[in-house]
C-alpha cells in the first residue's frame, strides 16, 4: 500500500513539473573581434573582448556562431568574412527568441552611413572615407527576424586614420552618428559611447573599459533584464573615465525600439532591478551634459586653430591653457542660451566655421540691443503713464485732503523724476500741508529739472 502511495505521489510531482516547465528558448549570437587591421590603426582589445563574450554567452545557452567552425566567435574578419558571418547569423535568427550581436573593432560614420570596418578596409585620405565597410544597418536587418534583438557595438575608438593620413589627425574624431531603431521592435542597441564621441581602449592584454564593465555587470546579474544591466555598465564606464588623469568622459549610448527585450543573460526567470532601473534618468542627464561638453571642446579646438592661423604662430602652453579656460566659459554661456541665433553660432563654431559663428553672435547682439532699447522705452512709457495717474489722483484729492494729495505727488515724482512741473506741484501741495522741508526739497528739484530741460519760464 505504501509503495502504491509513493508511486502516485512521484507521478503527480513529475506531471506537475512537466506541465509548468518553461520551453527552452532558442537564442543565437554573432560575436566579432577585430584587431589585425591592415591599413586602419590596429587595436589590442577587441579579440580578447570578443573571446570573453563568446565564452560567456555559450555558457548560458546561446548558439554562438563559430566562423572557424571550431571556437565560438568570429575574429579578424575581412569584408567577405563579415558578409558570410552575417548571412549565417541571419539564417539562424529566423524564429529565434533572441538574436544578439557583439562587435568590437573600428566603427565610424561615412557618407554611406554608419559602418563597422573589416580588417581589409581601405582609406581614401583625400575624402577621409573608408572603403569595404559593412553597414550597421546590415546587422540590424540580420537580427530583425528574431523575436528580441540585442546589438552591442564596442567601437568609436581612437581616430583610425591618424597614422595613414597624418593631416587628418587634428580633425574631429570619426565615430558613429545617431542610430535609429526605425520600425524595429523589441530592440536594444548599445554603443560603447555616446554617438559622435570616442571610447577608450584598454591596455594590451586587458579588456576595454566598456567591455570590462559589461562583463562584470553580466556576471553579477545574469537574471536581470539586459536593458537594466546596461544602466549599470554605463555608470561603471563613466566612473572609470572620471578617475583618469586627465578625466575622460565616456557614457555608453543606447537605442530602444518599442519595448526593450524582456530577456536576460540566463534566459529564464528574468527579473527587474529597481536600483538599476533608477540609474536610467541619472545616465540621461550625464549624457546630455557630456554632449554639451563635447560640443564645447570641439568648438574650442576650432577657435584656437583660427587664432593661431591669424597670429601666424601657435600659443605657448600657458597661453593655450588660459585661452581654453576663457573660451570654455564663453561657449558654455552660448550653449546655455535658447536663442536660435546663439545655438546656430555654436553649431557653426563646433563645425569649424568660426567666422560664421561670430557673425551669428553679432546678429544676436544686434537683436539683444534692439530688444533692450524697446524694453526700456516700454518701461519708460509705463512709468510716465503711472506718474500721470498719480498726478490725476493728487488733483482730485487736493481740495479735500491736501496731505493725501502731497503723497500722490511724491509717488508721481518717483515714477517720473524728470518732469519739472510735477515737482513744482508737489512742492506747492507740501507747503499747503505744512511739510515745509519736503516742499523746499521739491522746489529745488523743480528748478534743477527745469534747468536740465532748458525751460527758463519754469
Amino acid at each position: 500500500m505504501l509503495v502504491r502511495i509513493l508511486t502516485t505521489v512521484f507521478l503527480v510531482c513529475l506531471f506537475t513539473q512537466t506541465s509548468v516547465a518553461q520551453p527552452a528558448q532558442r537564442r543565437v549570437a554573432l560575436v566579432i573581434g577585430q584587431n589585425a587591421y591592415a591599413i586602419l590603426d590596429p587595436l589590442v582589445n577587441p579579440r580578447l573582448d570578443a573571446q570573453r563574450m563568446a565564452k560567456t554567452l555559450a555558457a548560458h545557452g546561446f548558439d554562438v556562431i563559430a566562423c572557424d567552425e571550431k571556437t565560438p566567435g568570429c575574429f579578424d574578419l575581412t569584408r567577405d568574412g563579415l558578409t558570410q558571418a552575417l548571412a549565417t547569423f541571419a539564417a539562424k535568427a529566423k524564429g529565434a527568441d533572441l538574436a544578439l550581436v557583439h562587435y568590437a573593432g573600428h566603427g565610424l560614420e561615412t557618407d554611406a552611413g554608419n559602418i563597422v570596418a573589416p580588417i581589409d578596409a581601405t582609406i581614401d585620405c583625400a575624402t577621409m572615407s573608408v572603403g569595404k565597410g559593412v553597414l550597421v544597418e546590415d546587422f540590424l536587418n540580420a537580427a530583425a527576424a528574431a523575436k528580441h534583438k540585442v546589438i552591442i557595438l564596442d567601437a568609436c575608438r581612437d581616430q583610425p586614420l591618424g597614422k595613414v593620413c597624418p593631416p587628418l589627425s587634428v580633425k574631429k574624431p570619426l565615430s558613429f552618428k545617431k542610430i535609429e531603431a526605425g520600425d524595429m521592435r523589441n530592440l536594444l542597441l548599445v554603443s560603447s559611447t555616446q554617438f559622435g564621441q570616442q571610447a577608450l581602449d584598454g591596455a594590451t592584454g586587458q579588456h576595454s573599459p566598456f567591455a570590462a564593465a559589461l562583463f562584470a555587470a553580466l556576471d553579477a546579474n545574469p537574471r536581470v533584464y539586459f536593458d537594466q544591466v546596461m544602466n549599470q555598465v554605463a555608470e561603471t564606464t563613466y566612473s572609470y573615465g572620471q578617475t583618469r588623469k586627465p578625466k575622460f568622459t565616456q557614457i555608453p549610448g543606447r537605442v530602444i525600439g518599442g519595448q526593450a527585450p524582456l530577456d536576460c543573460l540566463s534566459g529564464r526567470d528574468c527579473i527587474g532591478d529597481v536600483r538599476m532601473a533608477a540609474l536610467a534618468s541619472q545616465i540621461e542627464t550625464l549624457a546630455a551634459e557630456s554632449k554639451a561638453a563635447q560640443a564645447d571642446a570641439s568648438g574650442i579646438r576650432n577657435i584656437i586653430a583660427a587664432d593661431e592661423k591669424a597670429r601666424g604662430k601657435p600659443y605657448t602652453p600657458e597661453e593655450r591653457a588660459k585661452r581654453i579656460e576663457e573660451l570654455g566659459t564663453v561657449l558654455a554661456s552660448v550653449g546655455a542660451s535658447s536663442d536660435p541665433l546663439k545655438q546656430e553660432a555654436r553649431r557653426l563654431i563646433e563645425g569649424g566655421n568660426v567666422s560664421g559663428g561670430q557673425a551669428k553672435l553679432d546678429a544676436a547682439l544686434d537683436a539683444d540691443e534692439k530688444a533692450a532699447v524697446d524694453a526700456e522705452k516700454l518701461v519708460a512709457d509705463k512709468r510716465k503713464a503711472a506718474a500721470r495717474t498719480a498726478r490725476d489722483l493728487a488733483v482730485l484729492s487736493r481740495g479735500s485732503n491736501v496731505v493725501k494729495a502731497t503723497d500722490y505727488y511724491a509717488r508721481a515724482t518717483k515714477l517720473d523724476p524728470s518732469d519739472a512741473e510735477t515737482w513744482d506741484e508737489y512742492a506747492r501741495a507740501a507747503v499747503d500741508a505744512g511739510r515745509l522741508d519736503e516742499a523746499k526739497a521739491a522746489f529745488e528739484q523743480a528748478a534743477l529739472r527745469a534747468k536740465e530741460a532748458k525751460n527758463p519760464r519754469r
